[in-house]
């Protein structure tokens, strides 16, 4: 009967019950916004997917932009449609990362002011079964190039701080909103209208960040391009799940030593199992018992 419990115990160790599920660019909007349908299309994702506690958003949770005309929303209205988001959550377990221009505007010190209201840091690390969600929050949103670079995407203290957590542990998921450069990307169909690119120029160093610790990393997902989107960067498995896509998003499920990465509703079916990196033992002794 001891062993019988160890045993369930080391089970427990490597399986987690429930799903997570990471999507993009959900774009919340208020009363006078232009996405008010999108509320409800978020609302069906949470109400098919009642079983579902955790979730998280890779950056433009809210819209902030008013609709007839066009024109961008203030600060309490942006605050308004946080409430919003907030209040359809519930009781789910939820992060975000921030997406510049949607969520904070431009610039550090309105993610400062976005950050205080919501009390949603910047960055951080939050540990789901055997996997490790850790995101950071992008600060420029779109480049003059490819090639060369005018700014960096992250803070340098954004990158330190990345550096050192991911050489602590394994088995991560990077997620920030706005999207890398990787085989396949189609940078003409992804540019703003006066040209800018919206992939982080491959000088950036982030992808350095990627580079070094790309051990320790299992998938990488950002966002900003309403699109699903499946790659490669320094090896590690890249994705975008944007919600604007038809409800577009993932649902991650852990089992035993693998994590099932599953795309649901988008343009591009996507599904991964990608090894934890986490030895699975089952005891010997256990086999023999009656």
């Amino acid at each position: 009967m001891i062993l019988r419990v160890v045993f369930l115990l080391l089970i427990s160790q490597w399986t987690h019950a429930g799903s997570l599920i990471i999507t993009s660019d959900i774009h919340i909007s208020g009363d006078e916004g232009r996405f008010t349908e999108k509320n409800q299309e978020f609302q069906t994702l949470l109400d098919e997917n009642c079983g579902v506690n955790d979730y998280f958003i890779v950056g433009d949770v809210v819209d902030n932009v008013l609709d007839n005309p066009i024109r961008v929303g203030s600060v309490d209205y942006r605050n308004s449609e946080f409430d919003i988001f907030n209040a359809m959550m519930g009781d789910k377990t939820f992060n975000y990362s921030y997406g510049v221009g949607h969520d904070f505007g431009a610039g550090e010190n309105n993610l400062i002011d976005a950050v205080e209201y919501t009390g949603m840091p910047s960055r951080g690390v939050m540990g789901w079964g055997q996997v490790n969600l850790i995101w950071l929050t992008p600060i420029v949103g779109s480049f003059p190039s490819l090639d060369g670079i005018t700014r960096q995407a992250f803070s340098d203290d954004d990158i330190a701080w990345l550096n050192q957590t991911l050489s602590d542990k394994k088995n991560f998921i990077l997620m920030f909103h706005v999207p890398l450069r990787a085989t396949g990307w189609q940078s003409a169909y992804y540019q703003t209208p006066d040209g800018r690119e919206y992939a982080i120029p491959l000088a950036d160093h982030i992808y350095q960040a990627i580079e070094s610790n790309k051990e320790s990393l299992i998938a990488i997902i950002a966002g900003h391009v309403h699109i699903s989107f499946s790659s490669v960067v320094s090896g590690v498995p890249y994705y975008m799940f944007a919600f604007d896509e038809g409800g577009c998003h993932a649902k991650l499920t852990q089992k035993l030593s693998l994590l099932n990465i599953k795309s649901r509703d988008c343009n591009n079916q996507i599904e991964n199992d990608i090894d934890l990196n986490t030895p699975f033992i089952i005891p010997i002794t256990n086999l023999i018992l009656d």
